[in-house]
Formats: C-alpha cells, structure tokens, sequence
C-alpha cells in the first residue's frame, strides 16, 4: 500500500477516492442518532415506565406552579385571575425597595440565616455523636423517637408550643426562672428575644431529623477501626475524634475524585 495520493488503482481509481468511499460507506452504514435513540427506547422502556410518575410530580408541583410567576408583574385579582389581570411592570418591586422597612428586614433575613448557619448545622452532627455513643438501645431508641418527634408536628402546632412554654405566667421557662428568683419576663413581646427564640425553634424542630443523615455516615465506619483503637489504648472521646469524625470526610473525597475523573 502506497501514501501518494496519485496512485491509481487498476481500476483507475486513486487513494484519496477509495478513502472516501471506505468512510463514506461506513457513515451509511452507521444507524442514525434517532435509530439509536429508537432501539435503547425500545430495549429500556421498562426503566422509563417507572420514571413517569416521577416526571408527572415534577411538572405538576415544580413547573406548573411556575406559571403563577407573573402575578409580580401584574396588578392581580382574584376575579379576574392570573391571566386577566392587568400588567403593570416593576411597580411591585418599586414599592418593595423604596419602602423604609425594606433594609431593615433585609438586614434581619441575613443575620437570621447567618445565626441558623452557625448553631444549626453543627447540631445535627452533635446529636448523631451523641446517639452513636449510648450503649443502651432501648434508651438510644427512645432520645432518638423523641427528637425525632418536632419535624413531624405542624408548624402551627410548634408556633403554640412556642407561645405556650415562654408565657409569662404559666410558662415552663419563667417558671423554671421562677425557682431562681428571677421575675417573670415577657420573651415574645421583646424585639431582642425574637431572633434567639425563631432560629432555637428552628433547630428544635430539624435537627434531630436532620441528624439521621450522619446516624447513616457513621454507621457505615469500619468496627475494624474501633477495635484496632481499643488495642492501643485509645479512649471513647478519641475514639469519635480521631475515627468517626475523620471518616465521615472520606465519601465526600471520593465523590470528588469521581468528579475530577469524568
């Protein structure tokens, strides 16, 4: 076989016309994208027959709700609905950011979600600690249907609890301070009391819920691990420093390597 692409076969026919038909043939004979889309369909349509209902909640509940977007630009009425309602632009916004309160709850959004950041995300990780370290399973198994307990109760029904347990005068907390001797105090009518009590209830609320993603995580540690540190001598506090809290980075670092491989 030659490179000159002035060769000519015996049947007169040159090198660069007999690569172009070769690869020509092969393109013809490749099945289309929509043949190949056509025969996965038909060989997986079992796997996309379950996944159905799942893309009928997500248009339903995620997009269709999206539709009602627009009510921010429109003048809305409940009488005349979505559609009939008269456009009037960004005067909605126009009123949001000229208004003298706007900075102000702005300001508490931020430091709200800032306080949440800092003494809610650690907490959940605390009590899946804490769980991992009860011998007892009958007492493990109760603390954690107890904590478990507030994510599943309305939030109305919280709201009640909150206003009930710090009433002034039949309240649990002014009636623990009560015992100290200290004076009644009105937790939900002073301002500097609201962002302690709101994110607290918050974490009340998920945290112990929350805490069943990292319950899973340490499950998954190795015992090898821990009784290799009982041979050494480690103690229980080292234990949960040195082994359950350092691998629980492990899967986010093979997640990442997975990534940084595709």
């Amino acid at each position: 076989m030659t490179n000159d692409p002035d060769f000519t076969t015996a049947a007169g026919s040159s090198t660069e016309e007999l690569i172009f038909d070769a690869s020509e043939s092969r393109r013809h004979r490749r099945p289309s994208r929509i043949t190949r889309v056509g025969d996965h369909l038909k060989r997986e349509w079992q796997l996309y027959v379950m996944l159905i209902p799942t893309i009928l909640w997500l248009a339903i509940f995620l997009y269709k709700p999206m539709y009602g977007l627009q009510i921010a630009f429109k003048d809305y009425s409940i009488f005349r609905g979505v559609a009939n309602s008269p456009w009037i632009g960004m005067e909605h916004f126009q009123t949001l950011f000229g208004n003298d309160q706007f900075l102000r709850a702005l300001k508490n959004t931020i430091i709200i979600s800032f306080y949440g950041l800092i003494f809610g995300f650690p907490m959940p990780i605390l009590l899946a600690l804490m769980f991992n370290e009860i011998l007892k399973q009958w007492f493990k198994k109760t603390a954690q249907t107890i904590v478990y307990l507030p994510h599943f109760v309305s939030s109305v029904i919280i709201a009640g609890i909150v206003i009930t347990a710090f009433s002034p005068s039949a309240g649990i907390v002014n009636t623990f301070l009560g015992w100290f001797g200290v004076e009644p105090i009105y937790f939900l009518t002073k301002p500097e009391w609201f962002r302690p009590i709101f994110v607290g209830t918050g974490i009340w609320q998920e945290a112990g819920f929350q805490s069943i993603v990292y319950l899973a995580a340490i499950a998954g540690v190795s015992p090898t691990l821990y009784e290799s540190a009982v041979v050494d001598g480690a103690s229980r506090w080292q234990m949960m420093w040195k082994i359950t809290l350092t691998q629980q980075k492990v899967p986010r670092d093979a997640r990442r390597t997975r990534t940084h491989a595709r």
